[in-house]
């Protein structure tokens, strides 16, 4: 016979897959928010929700993990899941969610980030037609992406960024059951990389025990394999912003990118999470970030990247006038 599960298929799962909560109770951070939907699931009285907050936060696996307390194992039989990314058209609502609202008791899970307006409109009526059938669980990123007809028909809990505790317990369970030697600097690293994204965090853990097997896993190795600036390249980079000319400065960023490939934007968010590190006056920091913020815009957009660095060049440049009017020390730099 042949075997469904081969243990090379189990070894290569993801781990954001593998290690997903599922039950409530295994959803990390966000008491509040659990405890609540947990009455809601004990009572069997699910209103419709709009979990929202930033990507990698647990809105997915914890409307799964409500899904598997009620249903258990058919819940396939009783929820119908759609991405917006893909299913976003008003057609989507008209055939696939009006028909499954329809048809028996169940519940609806829509990623809708990028539901257009006359999808969600449509929706709406839904909604309320079918009250007695269905319940919308909504998800999404950006909350003002959903119109305020849809938002007020449901209750709305908001995931923040998990705690760094809470994520650091995570980790250090998920790196002795994968028999990763990870160290104290690199489980630093890597939640200082993973910004509250647990998603992130284990891609990012698995993409390095993948690529270091049976070796240390410190800020480095982890640095590295992500293509993210070590500090001491940082630290290197900030002092010629400070001290060195424009075209030294441009030359030096130049032959970094070259030798490790890192990107103008990783540059530029390693330089953020620096500076605030320094003691520099409050008015020369606020003229450095602003020109951050419109930098990492035109990163976004896709603008050029030799041109972009001559944009930080010349920030850096206004950054270290303002400090000479203010008479600052860079000696310290």
């Amino acid at each position: 016979m042949l075997d469904v599960n081969p243990p090379e298929l189990q070894e290569n799962t993801p781990w954001v897959e593998k290690y997903r909560p599922n039950v409530l109770s295994d959803i990390i951070s966000h008491e509040q928010v659990i405890a609540t939907i947990r009455k809601f699931v004990d009572k069997g009285e699910l209103p419709h929700l709009l979990l929202h907050g930033p990507p990698g936060t647990g809105k997915t696996s914890t409307i799964l993990a409500v899904c598997k307390e009620l249903y258990g194992e058919s819940q396939s039989s009783f929820v119908l899941e759609l991405n917006a990314s893909d299913d976003r058209g008003i057609n989507v609502v008209r055939d696939q969610i009006k028909t499954f609202a329809e048809s028996k008791n169940h519940y609806t899970t829509y990623e809708a980030d990028h539901m257009t307006f006359p999808a969600q409109n449509a929706m709406r009526r839904i909604m309320e037609n079918y009250a007695k059938n269905v319940r919308f669980c909504l998800l999404c990123n950006y909350v003002n992406k959903i119109t305020p007809a849809i938002q007020s028909r449901c209750t709305a809990f908001r995931f923040s960024p998990l705690k760094e505790d809470s994520i650091m317990g995570k980790a250090i369970n998920i790196a002795k059951s994968e028999n990763v030697d990870l160290t104290q600097e690199g489980l630093k690293s890597l939640i200082q990389v993973g910004h509250g994204d647990m998603r992130r965090i284990l891609n990012c853990l698995q993409v390095v025990s993948l690529s270091h097997k049976n070796q240390t896993i410190d800020e480095n190795v982890i640095l590295s394999t992500l293509d993210i600036p070590l500090p001491s390249e940082i630290k290197n980079v900030l002092t010629h912003f400070t001290k060195s000319s424009m075209k030294e400065s441009y030359e030096f960023v130049q032959q970094l990118q070259y030798t490790k490939g890192y990107s103008i934007k990783e540059i530029i968010t390693a330089l953020y999470e620096l500076i605030l590190t320094y003691d520099f006056p409050d008015s020369a920091i606020c003229l450095l970030l602003k020109n951050f913020g419109e930098l990492e815009e035109r990163c976004t957009s896709g603008a050029n990247e030799k041109i972009t660095l001559s944009a930080l060049i010349g920030a850096f440049v206004e950054f270290r006038n303002e400090l000479f009017k203010l008479k600052y020390d860079l000696s310290n730099v």
